[in-house]
Parts: C-alpha cells; structure tokens; sequence
C-alpha cells in the first residue's frame, strides 16, 4: 500500500515535467498597450474626430463646409511615444483633385487634449471653371477633446 503514494508521486511528477516540456512559449504582444484605444475625440464642431479604434488604428473624420460627399473617414495608423502621437498621412485622389484628408500629423497629448499641427483640406469653388476643388489648410496648434 506504501507504493500507490510513491507511485502516484512520480507519476503527478512525470505527467507534469512532460507537459512543462511541452509547452511551447506563445509569443507574447510586447507592444505597450496605448491610452487612446476606445477613445472618441472632437475639435468642438464634430468638423473633424479622431476615433482609436485600436492600439494602431484610427479612423479620421472629416465634414468640410459645403462638401457634397459628406461625412469623409479613413482609417490610418497611429503611434504614441510618450506624449508624443502621430499619425499617418491620407491622401486621396478624387474627381475634384488630389485630396489632402491629412498630412503631417503630429501632436503632444496633455490630458483630456491632444495639441496637434498638420495639414487637412477644404473645398473651394474655382471662379474660372466654377467647379469645386480641394484646397490644402495647414493648421497649427489646432485643439482636440476628449469626448467621454
């Protein structure tokens, strides 16, 4: 009867070196997870919002006055170092032109705010052909809030 222990020792023992050995190692996300995932954020006007989908993604929308397509949003990248976020560029051709959705992203977040210099585009109406057109906007210091 002093053998079932024993023997029930060694083999808890055994069974459990074997799967130790096994195991292999996952390979595990060493990206840092970002804050801004699931954030929603506004320049006050819902003209245009950031919204960090994921730890790398975040889709831009825009709503230039008098577009007549609308709400525009795109999907780009994004990193954070820091304090420090920026995000890739959009740029689209369209039938009116080139379009500079964004470009240059780049800005520091501080708290509920991200302080943010880049280019975007607006539309114009060319008074020789009387046809609408995309306009490059470079803007600088341009504020974002966090919406809750």
């Amino acid at each position: 009867m002093k053998l079932f222990p024993r023997l029930s020792f060694f083999l808890l023992t055994l069974l459990s070196l074997a799967l130790t050995a096994c195991h292999k190692d996952t390979p595990r996300d060493t990206a840092e997870r970002s804050p801004l995932k699931g954030t929603y954020w506004t320049e006050g006007t819902g003209t245009m919002t950031l919204d960090f989908r994921t730890e790398r993604e975040v889709t831009f929308t825009l709503t230039p006055a008098g577009s007549p397509r609308g709400a525009m949003a795109y999907t780009a990248t994004y990193s954070l170092s820091g304090s420090t976020l920026t995000i890739g560029d959009i740029i689209q051709d369209t039938p009116f032109g080139t379009a500079t959705i964004l470009q240059g992203f780049t800005a520091q977040l501080e708290g509920g705010v991200i302080k943010a210099d880049f280019t975007t585009t607006g539309m114009e109406r060319d008074s020789e052909q009387g046809t609408l057109r995309f306009v490059a906007q470079p803007l600088k210091g341009y504020l974002f809030h966090r919406k809750v």
